[in-house]
């Protein structure tokens, strides 16, 4: 037996938000213990090797190569399990999945091998019991022999072993032969074998009966029993390639297939050949485990059914279908007229269900039911995987109340609503609306993926209500109403009151095929939030969703204030890092309300909307929202509406909002890339490129405000100023004229460099409402002496006693002339003073720059 290498690559498979340094990655044999059979009969354990490299291109080396000896169905399936690269802080989620079945050839490329159907293990097991019957054949003969020396020696004879042909035998000579033994009568050498020659040979012992043929028994049958055909008609019991089976022939009845069915022994293995169309006429109900599975097809032939076509209960686990599936009601709706009911048991209030275990439906399609393909309740411990589901009357897979199942769907089109105008892709949801939780459990630690998916008109592709622990994601969508739905289950009286917990969605594309906003919002994320609850205080919140990114386009309701391509409300701790969204109506977010916690990062590319006022990339529409917006942004398309990116982020003006704007954030294609008078932190420089806009606010709210100090900060009092507040008091308004200092509050300046009025000595001021002039040009000072002591007149009065006024004029004395003289002097003295103290007052008003 060969070995080969398998490359391939986990980024082409699953997109860039892995860390796949950390990824693991395993071979899965498609037998019970992995083992195989070499060319030489010897059984060993598949080994090997595997190696991830930081790109996600991956190598599996010692994959084994099956030879002549090992069956065509020998399969393999690749298995991965990848970290997100978000962190610990957000909660480290890890991607698991599968890539095959394979069969495995000479080609040593992922993308060579051919994809197909599981093929059940069993040739495995038959095979093994098949060497065992030949093995227990020939210890019998190996037995018959040894009595037959035994018996020859005791009456004398002269065993010889073996019969050869060109051996010469004596008289009393005794040889064995095909299981007998024989004693010569005639000495001599003769070519005719013993049993065929009677004249020399005589029989010694004759031959014993034949011992198991191996293998399963047939129904009715005893060990001992060889294949032959069975009865009632319509099967065969058959050798298919070293395994033991019913084959299925297109003649069968509904009857007789009930009996058959009710008469095989568990495990038994039930093949519908390529050339098979069996067309069945009646719901039927396996009750033990069997195998139904190979490449022809199963139709049910009823015009108007109302029940599924097979049925498989908790007596029933362990069964396998894995056959082609149709009905004959394509895009017709027809309650419970599912493919295959997977029916565990409810036992009434307050009891655990009885479930249905390791249940495997593999068929390669399922198509023309009334209603979904797969159907399942109190299901565990099981797998369900459809290549193709398509031309169904309500939905591909439903499952209630289940636990640990993986559901896959590779393709899926064409699901038409039934009367309540839902369809259900794949969903994980609860049986019941009821308050007994033990009664009817959640469905818990289940996995679902569709590849690709087209044509589910009406409600939703993947989703669960009120599910804990669940993984869903798929390819890619179009034309498909709601991708994703992760929602609250209802209680008794129909309210929501169980909020889905730890639940993960891997994003691949979507795209509604829509222009006109009336598609809806492409996901819903929603804890319990009864009628009688009040915002801020939902019934449950729902805790642990991580949406991870992919990208959609079309999603919203144009002109709904309230709306989104991802609508959100009452979740806590919610992590939607949604990658590309493009064309949303009217932002790509909504967180509506009661979302604790949150951390959001999109990029929308023309968010729009021609009815409604707002159209941006997040969106805070009501109460009680707070978190983080990071790695965020919106950017220009070709859209053409009415209104196309006017907000970046868009918070409600209420006091219990609070969104914290991060790092990496460009709104800058919005026209106001931030609104939101209150509680919005800057964590990092946000590119804005445009105005930044908020409510007016007050002065005991001012509209910008700092982090610990929320009565301080900038607001607007009136139209046309801005108010600045602190400690909840107005203290300046810039009116379009004047800055107004509230009444009592002065102007102070430093000690260390001072403040300056004006820079420029053209620069224009007055005071008390004089007009603004320039300041005055340079005085002329040539009297240079200054002082800064404005002394006390010197100057007397003079008496004009005695002085004569008449010819000759004159003093009548001469101290009426020296007092004269004394009075100009002081005068002189007065104005050198005068002058002195204008020049200190010019110096000093030139020192402040009011002089030139």
């Amino acid at each position: 037996m060969a070995d080969v290498n398998i490359t391939g690559s986990l980024l082409d498979a699953l997109g860039s938000a892995y860390d796949f340094r950390r990824a693991k990655l395993w071979i899965v044999f498609n037998t019970e213990t992995g083992w195989i059979i070499d060319e030489a009969g010897n059984v060993r354990m598949g080994a090997g090797s595997a190696t991830v490299n930081a790109d996600g291109t991956f190598e599996l080396t010692g994959v084994p190569i099956p030879g002549t000896s090992n069956p065509t169905s020998f399969q393999i399936k690749i298995r991965y399990e990848v970290p997100a690269k978000l962190g610990p802080t957000r909660g480290v989620e890890v991607e698991s999945g599968d890539f095959g079945w394979f069969t495995v050839s000479e080609a040593a490329d992922l993308q060579d091998l051919v994809e197909e159907q599981y093929v059940p293990p069993t040739w495995m097991s038959n095979a093994i019991d098949t060497l065992q019957g030949y093995v227990d054949q020939a210890q019998a003969a190996q037995a018959q022999a040894t009595d037959a020396r035994d018996a020859a020696i005791a009456a004398g004879l002269n065993w010889r072993g073996p019969w050869s042909a060109p051996t010469a035998y004596a008289v009393a000579d005794a040889v064995s032969y095909g299981g007998a033994s024989y004693r010569r009568l005639v000495a001599g050498t003769t070519a005719t074998p013993p049993d065929a020659d009677g004249t020399n040979w005589g029989v010694l012992a004759a031959k014993g009966d034949t011992g198991p043929a191996g293998g399963p028994i047939p129904p009715g049958g005893s060990p001992g029993d060889v294949p032959t055909p069975a009865s009632g008609g319509g099967y065969e019991w058959l050798n298919l390639s070293a395994s033991y089976g019913y084959e299925l022939k297109s003649t069968l009845t509904d009857a007789t297939f009930d009996t058959f069915l009710a008469g095989l022994p568990a495990g038994a293995r039930v093949f519908v050949p390529a050339t098979t169309t069996l067309t069945l006429n009646a719901a039927h109900t396996i009750t033990q485990p069997v195998v139904i599975d190979g490449p022809g097809k199963i139709v049910d032939g009823r015009s108007n059914p109302s029940s599924a076509l097979f049925t498989i209960g908790p007596a029933a686990s362990g069964s396998r279908i894995l056959c082609h599936l149709a009905g004959s009601v394509s895009g017709q709706y027809k309650a419970n007229h599912h493919a295959v009911a997977i029916m565990g048991t409810d036992n009434g209030a307050a009891t655990p269900p009885t479930y249905v275990t390791d249940v495997v439906v593999k068929p390669a399609s399922i198509s023309g039911f009334g209603s979904v393909g797969i159907y399942g309740e109190f299901v565990k411990d099981s797998v369900v995987e459809v290549d193709v589901i398509h031309d169904m009357g309500y939905g591909g897979v439903l499952l209630l109340s289940a636990v640990h199942v993986d559901a896959t769907i590779h393709h899926l089109r064409d699901l038409t609503p039934g009367t309540s105008g839902n369809v259900y892709a794949l969903q994980f949801t609860r049986r019941g609306a009821s308050s007994d939780l033990v009664r009817y459990p959640h469905s818990s630690d289940c996995n679902g993926w569709v590849g690709e998916m087209h044509g589910v008109s009406i409600w939703d592709g993947l989703g669960t209500h009120g599910g804990q622990n669940i993984t869903l994601g798929w390819g890619s969508m179009y034309g498909v109403k709601k991708p994703f739905d992760v929602t609250a289950a209802t209680d008794a009286a129909g309210e929501q009151a169980y909020a889905p917990n730890n639940v993960t969605i891997n994003m691949g594309s979507a795209d509604s095929g829509v222009t006109d906003g009336t598609m809806g919002p492409a996901g819903t994320i929603n804890g319990a939030f009864k009628t009688t609850d009040v915002i801020g205080t939902p019934t449950e919140y729902a805790k642990g969703i991580v949406v991870n990114p992919g990208s959609l386009k079309g999603y919203g309701i144009q002109g709904g204030a309230n709306d989104g391509a991802i609508y959100c409300y009452a979740t806590q701790g919610l992590i939607a890092a949604l990658g590309s969204c493009v064309e949303p109506s009217p932002f790509a977010v909504n967180m509506y309300h009661d979302n604790k916690d949150f951390f959001v990062s999109v990029v929308a590319t023309d968010a729009w909307t021609t009815d409604g006022s707002e159209a941006g990339a997040v969106h805070c529409s009501s109460d009680y929202n707070n978190g983080v917006v990071e790695f965020s942004g919106i950017t220009r398309g070709s859209k053409t509406a009415t209104i196309v990116n006017n907000r970046g982020l868009s918070v409600k003006n209420v006091a219990s909002n609070a969104v914290r704007l991060g790092t990496a954030c460009n709104f800058s294609a919005a026209t106001t890339p931030l609104i939101g008078p209150i509680n919005v932190w800057l964590d990092a420089a946000v590119k804005l490129g445009a105005q930044m806009r908020a409510l007016a606010g007050t002065a005991g709210a001012p509209s910008y405000t700092f982090d610990g100090d929320p009565a301080s900060g900038i607001y607007q009092a009136a139209t046309n100023e801005v108010s600045v507040a602190t400690a909840a008091t107005l203290r300046a308004r810039f009116l379009t004229t004047a800055l107004l200092l509230s009444d009592g509050y002065n102007i102070s300046v430093g000690s260390t460099n001072g403040t300056k009025f004006g820079t420029a000595s053209t620069q224009k001021l007055s005071f008390w409402g004089a007009t603004c002039i320039a300041r005055p040009s340079a005085y002329t000072q040539t009297y240079s002496t200054a002082t800064r002591t404005h002394s006390n007149p010197t100057a007397t009065t003079v008496a004009t006693t005695a002085a004569t006024n008449t010819t000759p004029y004159g003093f009548t004395t001469q101290e009426q002339a020296d007092a004269l003289v004394t009075a100009v002097n002081a005068l002189v003295a007065d104005m050198a003073n005068i002058k002195q103290f204008a020049n200190s007052i010019c110096d000093d008003l030139q020192s402040v720059g009011l002089l030139a």
